[in-house]
């Protein structure tokens, strides 16, 4: 006999618009924004802890000769492309919110102010400060991790006479 699964992820796809939809347009419009903010910063946090995190973590030459090392990182140049783009997004992210939650109470802003007194805005608060976590991660993963440290260094000088001569090297 064959097992028998059961999927129960949900099928229906609802946006954050068509769930926000009250008379009074200013709340629509508050909310609206700061939901989509935390549905942002948290797929931050998911895609940080699940495709980033691990391989800054366990990066390590232990027992790797000399030229294999240059070439470690080499290998890895996709991966840090790819981090430099998503910690460029995660500093977006957080700037937008910042303003976001500070234009709420500029004086220019009085509706949204007398919103915002009436709402509760803990958890744009808390997705902010586990964006920043997720920063300070990466600071302490990178900043921390001496062999990916050594690694870089060693591909840098590499890379030096290669950048002043390229075409002896293609």
């Amino acid at each position: 006999p064959e097992p028998i699964a059961i999927d129960l992820t949900p099928v229906e796809h609802t946006s954050i618009l068509q769930l926000v939809q009250t008379a009074n347009i200013p709340l629509n419009k508050l909310v609206s924004v700061f939901s989509y903010l935390i549905v942002e910063m948290r797929w931050i946090q998911r895609t940080a802890e699940d495709k980033f995190f691990p391989p800054l973590a366990m990066f390590d030459t232990t027992g790797v000769e000399e030229g294999e090392t240059q070439m470690m990182i080499g290998r890895m140049m996709p991966f840090f492309t790819d981090l430099s783009h998503f910690i460029a997004r995660c500093h977006v992210v957080v700037c937008n919110t910042v303003r976001q939650l500070a234009a709420l109470y500029h004086p220019s802003q009085r509706v949204y102010a007398n919103l915002a007194k009436h709402c509760h805005l803990l958890p744009v608060i808390m997705s902010i400060s586990n964006t920043l976590t997720v920063l300070m991660t990466f600071d302490k993963l990178l900043s921390g991790n001496k062999p990916l440290l050594e690694a870089w260094g060693r591909f840098q000088l590499m890379m030096r006479p290669i950048q002043k001569e390229p075409g002896r090297f293609s």
